[in-house]
């Protein structure tokens, strides 16, 4: 047993390669077809497994059935497992909840391996409707899912099954997030008496008040169990049956259990609603719990806050202003009840005059366009419960303003669907690619309907503000998918100049829509007194908008966010008072920079690095990554060592909010208030910050860098890699695997946010895969050790040992691996593009994430008329793609009688091939038998001819052998764009005259500097251009690379091998394996003695599942060497 409480005690024969065997196991059985779709005979085959070879830590039939019983009695529209193994119980389990009419079973997965073994077993069951394995620990995956994402209520049964010292604390966070509802909740935990929960036993069986006891003794971090709900409970023994099936008994014999408690709740509870039990958790006024003393100039003792970020440095003036010429002007109407919930018209001509005179609006602003309730706080839920109804979302940046959950989410039940921006800035223009691939994604795979994007204008907590370009971008995105933009504009007026700014602020009201074509009723400005004008106390906010339907349901609710009739006569004479109001702007501009300043002093003098570009609002985002305890980090995560962080700062008095409040992306950043006294700065920042931060970092590196852009790194490298793909992972992971390198020695350069197994799209388009299911982010492929740029490469320096990216940064490097890949060039046909988006059209390509799935819905649409697919003049990615896709559609139309292949001319189709080769394929072995099919099936063979135009129902091909034009009628279209090298690299120094970089084509590196090295498309290499390919340069490449770095020079053993898997028809593949000069080069001939020409079954689970799995879970992890297997 290890020492470490939440430390599983490892296992002998656990995660050896047994998970991966039992796959290849299954599907190469011959039974595979009859397993196929039938989750009884997965299990089986699961348990033949377990017999025959090796032991699994499966729960076994005789335990499974008592659940699947439980299942069957309670038909639970949800089930969530809690840990689990190679997927045995999430097929028993999912099956049991389909039949029983349920809806899902989710299981959490700590381990990604698993997870992955699983949810093959789950796709082979036919239970992907049913069934959904989250990858992450409880912890993290049920906050998100339950407390942010709203997406699971009650759960009426939850089975925990991983290590016992978890229960309990898994039990706290389901009390906490309260999912357990009485008479409705059946909790199952395993193993409770052998090997044993006791922690979990005691929670389950003991009183409130003996819980409230056992609470006091311990602390329980950030979770909050529920002393008051009791369980109801019972222990059902079996025989061991721990490691799979009751007929395999293991060699010692014990009981095993599992436990059943039915939760109930008694006290307090019972007396609220399901809405009030949402506010009651929510703890919205935690944050106010203000400390019974704080530091300051007069009181030399208590609580540093730089919490709430308020301009204490102007609070005294405008105090002194508002008693010397407000007070005496009041009026009774000051205690009325006036003119209604929305604010005088006296208070909203006052604004309208200032938001005209500052914010420099387009299009006029009048009292019309204004409400005033109390506060923006009340604003948010306002303008949330209008525009969105429950489960509906509300797209938002990281990081952001942490109080935008409470004000949002809770009153409405909208979901805030947070964008990671993995080092692009997001105040540029380009930013709004992210935002675009959130909002798809959430209204695609999610099907959540985004209705607003909120952003904070000058930013909280950067403190930047976002120039018009940027703006007019992310409008003009929110009128592509009409979607409202709620601009917070807050701290507007306290714009500053600094040192190293980007900018001053321009309004999104400042934006002419009638110029960039944008609906003005989709733009919505937040501003209000609290923050520009050191009034918060006044709680006046108002929302300035042209849209009529929105200002009617504003006003309709405002009557419960009354402001207060003496804040808004207080509040107009301040905005009347011209004179006043310019004086008090500019000597808070004038103070917030000085006290900017001081902060940014401080910091450098503690050595602490802040993000740069800010010169707006009373805060800095600071870094304190670096004194997050390593210990807690190896042990717990990120995540929580900021938190250990944060407490400690609490000890010494210091209080500030985290990143994790703000949505930050990576941990470790902190938010500092600098519109406090000088003293308070200077205790909180050089005193208190730096003691507390030191502690838990090594003298030698507690002073670092005094200044830093938000994702800060060294621009220098051992290793640079330029592109993501399959030869860019590949090689990097290589490399890091079998190298002595550390953090950040190697670096990728690629401007992708998703990495695509793009030989699948073929299977998309066969109606065999979903593209979502072929793609991950790529900084979930990325080891953490790498470091990540994600941008675009602008031009190489190989005489300097540098490459400059697009935003002008520049990387040096001591060897440069080049692998971006090939660019399609769909501009090369005339009217393609134009027909590809044109959904009408029957005009489709797999070669595209946006095009693929096109490509079956085509097929399927086609009853009649020519088909033609056409393969073009020159280099191209997988030259055998092109007739794959049209082999699967023959078979297609052929099942669907629309095709006889010994009768082609009286079918309903025809089916061309038009292929600028002059022949079926450039080995002349495999050409050979394509050949044959062609003939075989009726197919016409147009060779020579280039497709160069597309006019309606006309395409054009230019004949190579005569250069005649050639017009052929068609009534579907298949269309392989032309490709080539990218232009970055086609221009550059590193080039051949075909603009690919000129390798040796043994040992992979360049001919002419020594330190650059290319694989993949990108490289010169005379052989197809494949992922399969990869697998064998990767490795003389990496070889190659790291003899150098010790002054070897490489090998030149890259013989050329590359794979061509070719569909001829669903469940047939010729894998055509060949090296340098088309000599074939067969891995199962050589072995087996076959004839890989000959179409086969075996090849074809080789394509469809083998190849996408063992791509994504070991070849770009740098662990598979095609042909040669698994590496070590």
């Amino acid at each position: 047993m290890s020492d470490k409480p939440n430390t599983p005690p490892a296992l002998p024969w656990a995660l050896d390669g047994r998970e991966v065997d039992l796959l290849h196991y299954i599907f190469n059985r011959s039974d595979i077809r009859q397993i196929r779709g039938n989750p009884a005979k997965v299990l089986g085959a699961i348990d033949d497994y377990h017999e025959q070879f090796k032991p699994l830590m499966n729960i076994g039939m005789v335990k499974g059935e008592f659940i699947v019983g439980i299942i069957a009695e309670r038909r639970p529209s949800m089930m969530i497992e809690l840990g689990g193994y190679v997927g045995y119980s999430a097929v028993l389990f999912g099956d049991a909840i389909r039949k029983n009419g349920g809806k899902q079973f989710l299981r959490i997965e700590k381990n990604p391996e698993m997870a992955a073994v699983a949810n093959q077993l789950v796709e082979l069951a036919g239970l992907r409707d049913y069934v959904r394995i989250v990858v992450g620990s409880s912890n993290e995956v049920l906050r998100e899912l339950i407390a942010e994402n709203k997406e699971i209520g009650t759960v009426e049964l939850i089975f925990i099954d991983h290590w016992q010292d978890l229960y309990r604390p898994d039990l706290w966070l389901l009390e906490e997030l309260n999912v357990l509802k009485p008479g409705k909740s059946l909790l199952l935990a395993d193993n409770v008496i052998m090997p044993g929960a006791p922690e979990y036993l005691e929670w389950i069986h003991a009183t409130p008040q003996e819980k409230r006891d056992i609470l006091r003794k311990l602390d329980v971090g950030l979770l909050k169990p529920n002393p008051s709900l009791v369980y109801d409970s019972r222990v059902q023994e079996f025989e061991n049956t721990e490691f799979g099936p009751q007929r395999c008994q293991p060699e010692k014999s014990s009981k095993n259990s599992i436990t059943s408690f039915t939760s109930h709740l008694v006290d307090y509870c019972n007396m609220l609603s399901n809405r009030g039990e949402i506010y009651a958790n929510a703890g919205l006024a935690n944050g106010y719990l203000t400390p019974t003393s704080l530091f300051g100039k007069d009181t030399k003792s208590g609580t540093v806050s730089f919490g709430n970020a308020e301009n204490f440095l102007m609070q005294d003036v405008m105090l002194e202003y508002i008693r010397t010429q407000v007070v005496s002007g009041l009026d009774n109407t000051s205690l009325t009840y006036h003119e209604g919930p929305f604010g005088s018209k006296r208070i909203r001509a006052a604004m309208a005059k200032l938001i005209t005179t500052y914010f420099n609006p387009a299009m006029p602003i009048s009292a019309e366009h204004i409400l005033f309730t109390s506060g923006v706080t009340s604003l948010n839920s306002i303008w949330a419960r209008s525009l969105t109804d429950p489960s509906d979302g509300i797209l938002l940046g990281q990081p952001i303003y942490g109080s935008f959950n409470g004000d949002l989410q809770v009153p409405s039940d909208c979901q805030l669907i947070y964008t990671p921006f993995h080092g692009h800035d997001q105040f540029s223009p380009h930013a709004v690619a992210r935002y675009e691939e959130t909002y798809l994604r959430a209204r695609d795979e999610d099907k959540v309907s985004i209705r607003a994007l909120l952003i904070c204008n000058p930013h909280n907590p950067l403190g930047r503000c976002y120039p018009r370009e940027s703006l007019e971008a992310i409008l003009r995105f929110c009128q592509k998918y009409q979607i409202h933009l709620i601009s917070d504009e807050v701290y507007a007026l306290s714009v500053y100049e600094g040192d190293d700014s980007n900018g001053g602020f321009v309004s999104v009201l400042s934006i002419d829509t009638a110029n960039i074509g944008v609906d003005p009723a989709l733009i919505h400005v937040l501003y209000g007194m609290s923050k520009d004008f050191a009034a918060a106390g006044l709680r006046l906010g108002c929302l300035i908008s042209q849209n009529r339907r929105l200002m009617q349901a504003a006003l309709s609710t405002s009557r419960f966010h009354w402001p207060s009739n003496i804040s808004c006569s207080i509040a107009a004479t301040i905005l009347e008072d011209r004179d006043f109001t310019e004086n008090f702007l500019q000597n808070s501009r004038r103070l917030l920079r000085s006290h900017r300043d001081l902060a940014t002093r401080a910091l450098k003098e503690t050595g602490i690095p802040y993000a740069l570009g800010g010169n707006a609002g009373f805060f800095l985002w600071i870094d304190l990554s670096k004194c997050l305890d390593r210990k807690i980090v190896d042990a717990e995560g990120e995540w929580a060592a900021e938190l250990d962080l944060s407490r400690r700062l609490q000890q010494v008095g210091v209080e500030m909010s985290s990143g994790h409040a703000y949505h930050n992306e990576v941990p470790g950043w902190f938010r500092v208030v600098f519109s406090v006294e000088a003293e308070v700065l200077k205790e909180g920042l050089s005193s208190r910050a730096g003691y507390a931060a030191a502690q838990a970092v090594p003298t030698t590196i507690r002073k670092f860098a005094t200044a830093s852009p938000v994702s800060a790194a060294s621009r220098n490298h051992k290793v640079l890699v330029i592109g993501g793909g399959s030869a860019g992972l590949t090689i990097s992971h290589q490399l890091l695997r079998n190298g002595p390198f550390v953090q950040d020695d190697i670096a990728v350069v690629d401007p992708s946010t998703w990495h695509h197994y793009q030989p699948g799209w073929t299977l998309v388009g066969g109606g065999l895969k979903d593209k979502e299911e072929l793609r991950r982010s790529m900084d979930s492929l990325l080891d953490s050790k790498l470091k990540f740029y994600n941008n675009a490469v602008s031009a190489f320096s190989p005489e300097n040992n540098s490459v400059t990216l697009n935003n002008g940064d520049k990387i040096n490097y001591d060897h440069l691996v080049v692998v971006p890949g090939i660019a399609i060039n769909y501009n090369s046909i005339k009217g393609l593009p134009e027909a590809l988006e044109n959904k009408d059209s029957l005009v489709s390509s797999i070669y595209g994430y946006d095009t693929c799935d096109k490509v079956f819905r085509t097929v399927r649409k086609l009853g009649q008329g020519n088909a033609i697919f056409t393969q073009p003049l020159g280099v191209i990615k997988c030259a055998g793609a092109p007739q794959k896709v049209m082999w699967l559609a023959l078979d297609y139309w052929k099942k669907a009688g629309l095709y006889d292949p010994a009768n082609p001319s009286s079918s309903p189709i025809k089916i061309s091939f038009a292929t600028s080769l002059p022949a079926m394929f450039g080995v002349p072995k495999y050409s050979a038998k394509l050949e044959e099919l062609r003939k075989e099936r009726g197919v016409e063979g147009l060779f020579q001819h280039d497709l160069v135009a597309i006019d309606g129902n006309t395409a054009t091909f230019t004949r190579l052998d005569t250069q005649e034009q050639i017009k052929k009628h068609f009534d579907l279209l298949h269309v392989v764009p032309k490709m080539g090298p990218h232009a970055f690299v086609k221009n550059s120094p590193l080039a051949n005259e075909a603009g690919f970089v000129d390798v040796n084509q043994g040992s992979l590196r360049h001919t002419k500097y020594a330190n650059v090295w290319s694989a993949g498309d990108a490289s010169s290499l005379p052989t197809a251009k494949t992922a399969a390919a990869v697998t064998s340069q990767a490795p003389v490449l990496v070889r190659g690379l790291l003899g150098a770095m010790q002054g070897k020079e490489p090998d030149a053993t890259y013989d050329g091998y590359t794979s061509c898997p070719l569909l001829t028809e669903y469940g047939k593949v010729l894998l055509a394996e060949f090296k340098y000069g088309g000599e074939p080069k067969e891995t199962f001939g050589s072995l087996f003695g076959i004839d890989q020409a000959i179409p086969r079954r075996s090849f074809y689970h080789l394509k469809k599942d083998f190849f996408p799995w063992v791509y994504y879970n070991s070849m770009v992890k740098g662990t598979w060497g095609g042909p040669k297997g698994f590496i070590n």
